[in-house]
C-alpha cells in the first residue's frame, strides 16, 4: 500500500498542473504561430496579386461575331479594355 502512494504522489494530476498554453512559453509559441500564418496569408496575397491576372475575354459583340462568322461588312471596332 505503501508503493501505491508513492506512485500518486510522484504524478502530479492535471488540476495541480498548470496548462502549457497559458505558461509563457505557450504563449509565445501561440504569438508565433499566429505571426506566421498572418505572413503566409500576405505573402500569398502578394503573390496572387502579381502573378494572377484575370484571363482576356472574347470581344462577343454582334459586329466582332459576324465578322468572325465571315459576314462583316464593316469594320470591327476595337475590344473595350485594350486587349493584347
Amino acid at each position: 500500500m505503501a508503493n501505491s502512494n508513492a506512485l500518486s504522489s510522484a504524478a502530479p494530476t492535471a488540476s495541480a498542473r498548470p496548462d502549457w498554453f497559458r505558461s509563457r512559453g505557450g504563449r509565445r509559441y501561440g504569438r508565433d504561430i499566429a505571426v506566421l500564418l498572418v505572413l503566409k496569408l500576405v505573402l500569398l496575397a502578394l503573390l496572387w496579386a502579381l502573378a494572377v491576372r484575370p484571363a482576356p475575354r472574347a470581344d462577343t459583340s454582334p459586329a466582332a461575331v459576324a465578322h468572325h462568322l465571315g459576314g462583316a461588312t464593316g469594320p470591327v471596332p476595337a475590344p473595350e479594355g485594350g486587349g493584347p
